[in-house]
């Protein structure tokens, strides 16, 4: 599956690369099952508070397109192409609440991550490793998501 992002899209499964193009956001997003992009960016639909946060953070890319899954897990993909060894990222999801609880993971060498067992509806994330821009976007839990949709996405360098 090809997910539409609203940002350049890399063909690996379905990658999002982070280049956005300067053109008007659509309002829906074509698929089954549709998701509407917000009104507001992720950041400021979800904000920042309790998320983990790089000592030398200071640039957050956000994906306004939501992530249409089944469950969560996916791929980060870095920029420089193969992660170095011994960097993981942290992959945390919490409701757009900001006062749920936080549920984390590490990428593997690969950038693979999952977080089991997350029950249907709407999660805020945020990927983040120190080097590298943070990542903020949301995530829509549905039994009706493709079997083969994943997150994907591209982290590029740079605090």
């Amino acid at each position: 599956m090809i997910h539409e992002c609203a940002v350049t899209i890399l063909f690996l499964g379905s990658v999002c690369s982070l280049h956005r193009p300067p053109v008007p956001m659509p309002q829906t997003v074509s698929g089954s099952p549709q998701a509407r992009i917000p009104d507001q960016s992720p950041i400021d639909r979800c904000g920042m508070e309790g998320f983990s946060r790089s000592s030398v953070e200071h640039i957050t890319e956000e994906i306004y397109k939501p992530f249409v899954v089944r469950s969560v897990k996916g791929i980060i993909i870095s920029q420089v192409g193969e992660w170095p060894e011994g960097i993981q990222v942290i992959f945390e999801i919490r409701l757009p609440d900001r006062s749920s609880q936080i549920r984390r993971a590490y990428t593997d060498r690969q950038g693979r991550f999952s977080i089991p067992n997350v029950p249907p509806g709407e999660y805020c994330f945020k990927a983040t490793v120190t080097g590298w821009q943070s990542v903020v976007g949301t995530i829509l839990v549905t039994a009706e998501a493709e079997a083969k949709s994943i997150i994907a996405f591209e982290m590029l360098l740079g605090v």
